[in-house]
């Protein structure tokens, strides 16, 4: 699956998204000229090509050079930031192919998200990718920003990637980062002068309790197996022998011709 983002950080053009399932020799072809599957005005003459190879995504940038595309490839084509975003598994979000001018917002709760004094901003709940930042395109809004494209947010199975639009001043965890890192449970993300938005990911916050329960009980005895290993009788509780010892038997007859000797002389009495 390939997803290629585009934007503009200094027009007021809404961004732009296109993917496509990855056909071999599937081609997509991104400028400005009418005849392009990704159109971006005022491009001018800059474009570039990417298609499906045998086995990966292959891109010819600008200035015509030929690459391997790699998740969160991205270049300058004219005045817009291009990112490419790839993986090696067809139709992992079972989109059709297309494409589209705006990211809307999931209505349906999911397990990751993005949160702001405890108030639900954006579910993140398939792989299309979701634009984060002030314009009028993001799904994920940080409110009083100037910046109008920070990032780009996308789920790849378990996991969640950022990928910094170059030139803004994004940080995670009061970190300014410049490249694609993974998002966890309660990593918080700021802009200058913007209130902070936080990541959630209700899948970690559960591993995280069980881990803290294991930590609580680590002698906690397991399940006891139906059969003991090399199918030996289960062990029970160690019992007395019944014969008696030499001791008890002597003990037993002393006791015995006592008792004897006593009702004989009561008999005797009588």
């Amino acid at each position: 699956m390939l997803f290629a983002i585009a934007v503009d950080p200094r027009g007021s053009s809404s961004a732009l998204m296109l993917w496509r399932d990855g056909e071999v020799g599937e081609l997509v072809r991104v400028g400005e000229h009418a005849t392009c599957d990704m159109r971006l005005p005022g491009a001018g003459i800059a474009s570039c090509d990417v298609w499906r190879g045998e086995s990966n995504w292959l891109v010819r940038r600008p200035d015509g050079s030929v690459h391997d595309v790699e998740d969160g490839d991205n270049f300058v084509v004219g005045r817009w930031w291009l990112l490419l975003l790839a993986d090696e598994a067809p139709k992992a979000s079972g989109l059709p192919t297309g494409s589209h001018r705006r990211f809307g917002v999931p209505d349906c709760p999911a397990a990751q998200g993005f949160e702001s004094e405890d108030r639900r901003l954006a579910d993140i709940d398939d792989d299309l990718p979701r634009l984060l930042g002030g314009g009028d395109g993001c799904a994920i809004k940080i409110a009083l920003t100037r910046e109008r494209f920070c990032a780009v947010v996308r789920r790849a199975g378990r996991a969640t990637k950022i990928y910094p639009v170059p030139g803004t001043r994004l940080a995670v965890d009061g970190k300014q980062i410049a490249g694609p890192m993974q998002l966890g449970d309660g990593n918080v993300l700021a802009v200058p002068d913007s209130p902070p938005i936080r990541f959630v990911d209700a899948d970690q916050e559960l591993d995280r309790l069980l881990d803290s329960l294991r930590d609580e009980h680590p002698n906690r005895p397991e399940p006891a197996s139906a059969t003991p290993p090399g199918n030996a009788a289960p062990e029970t509780t160690a019992r007395r022998d019944p014969f008696l010892t030499p001791l008890e038997a002597a003990l037993a007859c002393g006791t015995l011709a006592a008792i004897v000797a006593q009702s004989v002389v009561t008999i005797a009495r009588w």
